[in-house]
């Protein structure tokens, strides 16, 4: 994975950092949000891993609802565990954390159009 300078990419440990600086260091040339600097691979040490790398791009929440309606859609398979049901309420639960809503009505819409995914794939 090759760091950009302004994208959010999430961390070994979960956490969401912003590259917000890179600089003419040619061993850690990119600085997130969290105060550590990073090498163009996303690592915070060149020889280990650690809980602040960079593992991921910060996922896209219309990505996210593709995902959800693409695996949605999918038959089910009345022999096993309904993990389409899982995948979606996980996804969803993941959005309503991440965009931290203090809203009861936006997260109420959430729990519905979770509902109504579950039913649909069902």
């Amino acid at each position: 994975m090759d760091i950009e300078l302004g994208k959010t990419y999430v961390t070994r440990s979960g956490v969401h950092v912003r590259i917000i600086a890179e600089d003419a260091d040619s061993t850690f040339p990119y600085s997130g949000d969290n105060h550590e600097t990073y090498t163009a691979a996303g690592t915070v040490w060149s020889n280990a891993d650690d809980d602040n790398d960079l593992i991921a791009p910060e996922p896209n929440p219309q990505a996210i609802a593709d995902a959800i309606f693409k695996e949605a859609a999918k038959p089910a398979d009345a022999d096993k565990h309904d993990y389409r049901r899982d995948f979606i309420e996980n996804l969803l639960l993941d959005m309503v954390r991440k965009e931290g809503y203090a809203n009861g009505d936006e997260a109420r819409r959430t729990v519905a159009l979770r509902d109504e995914l579950v039913r649909g794939a069902a």
